[in-house]
């Protein structure tokens, strides 16, 4: 996807793999790269931005083990999942200077279904680059603050050398409960090397759980949207 603003890169099953801002002068990803994540056989391809953990009626499902339907056009994107009784859609669009995504789980049957845990990663690319490069790691990663409300949860991602633009991403509707942090790292202490602990945060929003849909088609879901600032 692409607009005069920003370039969105996606991979086969519709996750992003590479976020930028078309006039940002260093070309800055603001997503965790799987190509970085292969250089240092890292094995989280299954938290790259978009992909999400969800438990029905007691199974755990991951994403990346799905084969969703994507669909991509300049502007949007959608994935669709179907896991049972229930349809997943993710739909990404560009709009202005924004990325607008949108999450909802439907139930199609009139069949009671609980879900037990909705996890969706938002893996900005809070880095620390495993090479001597200090302008890369200070101008290419980003410090990500966390800001948790039911209504407006947000997100601020920062550069670490504090230089423009930075990001936001902020809740435009729905219900985040929270936000979780898993870190993946090398510790590289004895190596007498810098960084000596090198690695990344992959940050994940929970959804609210115990969510009962019964009689469908019963839509629940969020809205989210990424912009420069």
């Amino acid at each position: 996807m692409k607009s005069d603003f920003m370039t969105i890169s996606q991979n086969e099953r519709g996750a992003i793999t590479a976020f930028r801002i078309n006039n940002d002068p260093s070309k800055m990803n603001w997503v965790i790269d799987p190509t970085y994540l292969k250089s240092l056989e890292y094995h989280d391809l299954d938290k790259l931005f978009g992909e999400f953990n969800i438990t029905i009626n007691g199974k755990a499902y991951r994403s990346v083990d799905q084969s969703p339907k994507v669909v991509t056009s300049d502007l949007a994107s959608e994935i669709t999942y179907q896991l049972g009784q229930l349809k997943l859609v993710q739909h990404f669009e560009l709009i202005d200077q924004s990325l607008r995504w949108r999450f909802t789980v439907t139930n199609h049957d009139s069949k009671e279904v609980t879900i037990d845990n909705l996890g969706l990663w938002v893996s900005l690319a809070y880095v620390m680059f495993r090479d001597k490069d200090v302008h890369r790691n200070a101008n290419q990663s980003t410090a990500v603050f966390p800001s948790i409300s039911k209504n407006y949860t947000k997100l601020a991602a920062v550069r670490r050398d504090n230089t423009k633009p930075n990001m936001g991403l902020y809740q435009l509707s729905g219900n985040v409960l929270s936000v979780g942090t898993f870190n993946e790292y090398t510790n590289r202490f004895f190596e007498n090397v810098s960084p000596s602990l090198d690695g990344m945060l992959f940050h994940e929003l929970f959804l609210p759980v115990a969510t009962i849909l019964i009689s469908g088609p019963i839509t629940t879901g969020f809205i989210l949207k990424m912009r420069s600032k």
